[in-house]
């Protein structure tokens, strides 16, 4: 949101909205390479060759999800338009890009450049395949209604999405954390909501070297744990001296909030809001190993988004 003080620079946020749009963002000289990369050696296994590089089948269905098409129409798109861009290669079918989906091994490929990295954490859902929208509004819900979550941790200054969790909709963001932040090295202040107001959560923050900016549940009280819950304890002291000050308790929560910066976490639900945007509130794949790479891959290529520019703001005179 821009305030009097701040004038958006919409020549520049214009410019990288179109590259958005580019192909060649897509299919980049970095996918081209790695079409023509020999294979990698190593013992020979029984069955038949594998025919086609994970990287082209990641290529194809990165195409697909950038253009949201079925997996037969993006088959014919690639078929017409690889020749015309002179890239002579045989391409899968669209059971060989489904069976191969789910294999993939995919890294979001981010380089930490050393310092502390600031972190935002929250989670949303995505519909699966099964009852529809129109059957739940007429006949209520159903045994089989169901959705992914989908955990991600975004870089409150670039917006990269630095990891990414999926699983089922009966697994909480706070048994998630340790494993979402197992890999980044050096973590800064991380925020997030109550729902990672959980041991677990916290020492999995203070063990990466980052500082959990999380509000404490509304009955929480001091614990013993001085060291390792040093930062909630400390939530709760400021906020019963603000109390004491004459706020009441949902005056005070507020205050605490303000004053450590808690507000920083929205920036995650505004990533959140642009992966939906981008790539829709579904998964199109229908078994949970091909979703969970489907997830993935829609993140790299939302970390491409965002490369190719952000909202930039000057001070107003």
């Amino acid at each position: 949101m821009t305030t009097k003080t701040q004038r958006l620079i919409w020549g520049d946020y214009n410019k990288s909205l179109c590259n958005r749009g580019n192909l060649f963002v897509w299919v980049c000289e970095d996918f081209l390479k790695a079409l023509n990369d020999p294979a990698p050696e190593g013992p020979r296994k029984r069955g038949r060759p594998v025919l086609y590089k994970d990287s082209l089948i990641e290529l194809v269905l990165s195409i697909r999800y950038v253009l949201g098409f079925p997996l037969r129409q993006v088959t014919g798109l690639c078929q017409s338009l690889f020749p015309r861009m002179g890239i002579p290669i045989d391409l899968p079918d669209y059971t060989t890009l489904c069976r191969r989906g789910k294999k993939l091994s995919l890294q979001i490929g981010l380089k930490h450049k050393g310092k502390p990295v600031h972190l935002a954490l929250d989670s949303t859902g995505l519909k699966v395949y099964g009852e529809g929208e129109w059957k739940v509004r007429q006949h209520g819900v159903g045994k089989r209604r169901t959705w992914l979550k989908v955990h991600f941790a975004v870089d409150i200054e670039t917006f990269d999405i630095h990891c990414v969790g999926v699983t089922t909709n009966d697994i909480s963001d706070g048994e998630v954390a340790p494993d979402l932040l197992k890999n980044t090295p050096n973590l800064g202040k991380t925020y997030g909501d109550g729902a990672y107001d959980t041991q677990g959560s916290r020492k999995a923050i203070k063990a990466k070297g980052g500082v959990p900016i999380i509000p404490p549940r509304e009955d929480a009280v001091l614990h013993p744990e001085k060291e390792a819950l040093f930062e909630r304890n400390k939530a709760l002291e400021d906020i019963e001296r603000y109390k004491k000050e004459g706020l009441s308790i949902e005056e005070a929560r507020r205050r605490w909030k303000k004053e450590s910066g808690y507000h920083q976490r929205s920036k995650v639900e505004t990533h959140m809001y642009r992966f939906k945007t981008i790539f829709g509130d579904a998964c199109r794949s229908r078994h949970f190993d091909n979703q969970a790479n489907e997830i993935f891959l829609k993140t790299k290529l939302l970390n491409k988004v965002t490369a190719r520019g952000m909202p930039k703001y000057l001070k107003a005179a």
